[in-house]
């Protein structure tokens, strides 16, 4: 069936309403327990049930159809050696056990310490994110922690040097300008 773009978008927005009003408020480091099916999932992504946090802002979030979250695992393989060495050292971000806050009704737990595998970010419907309940949140010192491996994975600046140059003033180049005309001789 093909929906015209005005018939298209009226849906949506049924759609939506309708999904707003069964989901609650996600927001930027909430920690949600999700079911990934395997057949979404590519080899080494992390699939079946694993806590994941949001990473989105909330202003996206408060839009109500999309989160982007990160999957959170345990910190050793089963044969018992660190997950984030080698490639992963930078993208693959620790998250103590004291820096999750879990809610006191928490529906799923995972003591101990996790990895943040942020070169695994992906969107997800906040409807589907929100079929489980939150189980809690990460501290702001976790979040900053996993925004500097969001920055590797992405080849952002670290939040640390945007400030800066902001800071600086308008004008000021975040990198060297690049010469695309190479010298053609």
């Amino acid at each position: 069936m093909h929906l015209s773009g005005q018939r298209l978008s009226s849906a949506w927005r049924r759609c939506d309403s309708k999904s707003r009003a069964r989901m609650e408020s996600v927001h930027r480091g909430d920690m949600y327990f999700v079911n990934i099916p395997q057949e979404l999932a590519s080899d080494g992504v992390e699939c079946y049930e694993h806590m994941h946090v949001v990473v989105s802002r909330d202003e996206v979030n408060s839009l109500g159809r999309i989160a982007i979250v990160v999957p959170l695992t345990s910190p050793l393989n089963k044969a018992g050696a660190p997950k984030n060495t080698g490639v992963f050292r930078d993208s693959r971000i620790k998250i103590p056990e004291d820096q999750k806050i879990w809610d006191v009704d928490a529906p799923h737990r995972q003591s101990g310490d996790s990895l943040a595998k942020t070169e695994q970010m992906f969107c997800i419907s906040q409807v589907d994110l929100t079929r489980e309940k939150r189980c809690g949140t990460i501290t702001e010192t976790a979040m900053n922690s996993l925004e500097s491996g969001l920055c590797f994975v992405l080849n952002l600046p670290p939040v640390s040097r945007v400030a800066a140059m902001l800071a600086a003033g308008p004008g000021k180049a975040l990198r060297p300008p690049v010469n695309l005309q190479k010298d053609k001789k």
